[in-house]
């Protein structure tokens, strides 16, 4: 009699179990509200790296520049935006068909605090000066093997102790970016770049002044004898080329044009002294004035720079077609004194006629004295204490100076790209 009670029963709680939806779930419980990542990290040490007792962990890295801007040539710093991915594996996160029921793309996605249950590399930004972290945008992707995929936002300001200005416009600067571990030694734990093409540039990530050339990857090996150990470095070098358009548009132009005005002395009549004259000081007072203008567009730093070296010899090219119109001046004085002279003493031996003494004022009027401005009279102020005509130094100065100028321009641009 009993037996067939304690089989009715256990009909009746065979067909609630089956039929009734409410009893299985409450009976399921326990095992549904387990979280998958808990059970994964169920008896975990995150402070022991993975393989901690056999060889070194490896860790890949790859990065994806978003902005590399404020780049700042007085600080010799600059600053850069990416996303950081690092891949290792832990064989301790490696799961089956039990967490495969619950996560059926086959791997678990593990963001927030979470994040902190789990070991990750130590890895650091050895020059920076300020880094911030994007919490939002970390996470970490765990897939059925153990492969560990943690992907990081973030904006890092390096240090570039390597910038040099003194090729300012035209220069190249080479910045690294330095990324290592900060415990663990390569004999713990080595970095290496996922592949070839394991840095990607952002189209919109280009610096305003600079034009991006590439970006080169390598892995370097520091041994510290303070530690006896040596230490893996993931080394990321920008190569930036300084974009010289606006440079040239707003210094060197400017300064090819004022130079270039300033001959046109030469073509002016050296009689006509006010107007000569302004015209040299003039164009010296605009060089000046650019020169000085465009000290708020160059960096301030405590050497000689390409530009300044530009400027300067500019500036030289100006004066000099001052000095040259002050030695014209000088010549034709003296000419005219020596003539002048030469005149009297002939007006003592032979007396002359009114219309020849007109004449000779003529002559004088007209700038043509003998010797000292036309052509014809070149031979006899030759032998006349080696003087050159004012004719002869206008036409000599205005080969000269632009032949000179524009030797200066090859060797310059020669010594640039050298």
């Amino acid at each position: 009699m009993m037996d067939g009670r304690t089989a009715i029963f256990g009909l009746v709680v065979a067909v609630v179990v089956c039929f009734c939806p409410g009893a299985r779930a409450k009976i399921n419980t326990t095992t549904s509200s387990l979280d998958p990542f808990d059970i994964l990290t169920k008896g975990y040490n995150k402070k022991l790296r993975p393989n901690y007792s056999g060889h070194a962990v490896k860790v890949l890295a790859s990065s994806y520049i978003v902005a590399l801007d404020n780049v700042n040539d007085v600080k010799s710093d600059f600053t850069v935006k990416m996303y950081f991915s690092q891949y290792w594996n832990d064989s301790r996160l490696i799961f089956g068909d039990e967490l495969q029921g619950l996560e059926h793309k086959g791997y678990l996605r593990v963001v927030g605090e979470d994040m902190k249950d789990i070991w990750t590399p130590d890895t650091y930004v050895e020059n920076e000066e300020n880094i911030g972290g994007h919490k939002i945008f970390s996470s970490v992707k765990i897939t059925r093997h153990g492969e560990v995929h943690m992907s990081k936002r973030l904006t890092i300001k390096a240090n570039c102790p390597t910038m040099n200005l003194k090729l300012f416009p035209h220069d190249v600067q080479t910045c690294d970016l330095l990324q290592t571990s900060y415990a663990f030694p390569n004999t713990e734990l080595t970095y290496a770049w996922k592949s070839e093409n394991a840095v990607i540039v952002g189209e919109s990530s280009i610096a305003t002044q600079y034009i991006l050339d590439k970006a080169i990857t390598s892995i370097e090996d520091v041994y510290f004898k303070s530690t006896n150990a040596t230490w893996t470095y993931l080394k990321l070098k920008f190569v930036l080329r300084r974009k010289i358009a606006y440079y040239i548009i707003r210094i060197y132009l400017p300064a090819i044009l004022v130079t270039l005005t300033s001959w046109i002395s030469f073509w002016v009549d050296p009689t006509a002294i006010p107007a000569r004259l302004s015209l040299c000081v003039i164009t010296v007072l605009a060089m000046t004035t650019l020169s000085y203008s465009s000290q708020s567009m160059v960096p301030s730093v405590p050497y000689v720079k390409a530009v300044d070296v530009y400027l300067i010899i500019s500036f030289f090219f100006v004066f000099g077609s001052l000095l040259e119109y002050a030695c014209l001046l000088n010549i034709r004085l003296r000419c005219v004194g020596q003539r002048a002279h030469k005149q009297k003493g002939k007006a003592e031996e032979i007396p002359l006629t009114n219309k020849e003494q007109n004449d000779g004022i003529a002559e004088l009027e007209n700038g043509k004295e003998k010797g000292c401005n036309g052509k014809e009279n070149v031979q006899e102020s030759s032998g006349n204490a080696g003087y050159f005509s004012t004719w002869t130094l206008d036409t000599f100065s205005s080969v000269l100076f632009p032949a000179a100028y524009v030797f200066f321009h090859f060797v310059f641009y020669l010594v640039i790209l050298a």
